[in-house]
This record gives structure tokens, sequence and C-alpha cells, in this order.
């Protein structure tokens, strides 16, 4: 059986790398996506059944992208949704 897909979106490639290495640990398949377009593609790429969602991205924030997903598609998926505001 294959392992859980985790889809993991942040424009932070630093933060993104060291989120991935944790999830990775924890025995998931990862797939990354650093702003909200490539996010959309591997989301219906990939069907992951998590997403880690950083709010701010230099396209689109979290909530467009929950609202460009199609519809019904997110339902039933495990969404975190991430902010950090720094200097």
């Amino acid at each position: 059986m294959a392992k859980p897909l985790v889809l993991i979106v942040d424009d932070n490639e630093a933060f993104l790398g060291l989120v991935r290495q944790e999830v990775e640990e924890l025995g998931f398949r990862v797939v990354t996506a650093t702003n909200g377009e490539q996010a959309l593609t591997l989301f219906g790429h990939d069907k992951p059944e998590y997403i880690v969602l950083d709010f701010v991205l230099p396209d689109f924030d979290a909530v467009e992208i929950l609202k460009r997903m199609p519809d019904g598609s997110a339902y039933g998926k495990n969404i975190t949704i991430l902010t950090c505001l720094t200097p």
C-alpha cells in the first residue's frame, strides 16, 4: 500500500525544505509548490490526501487557492493553513 501523499505549499524555500524533511521522516510521500498555480496543478494531478498551505503566496492567498479547486475536490482533505509574518 502506498504511503499517503502530502502537498506542501510555501514560497519560503528554506521553510519548505524543513517541513518537507520532517513530513518525509514521519513516513509520508511529499510534493511541493512555491505558488498557488503550482499548488493547483499538483493538487489536480497528484490528488494528495493532506495539504499544508501557506496563507500568503506571491500569486494569491490560501482562500483563493481553495476557491479555485474544482467543486468538492477539497472535501474530505486534511488541510492545514499556516501563517507567519516576518519583517
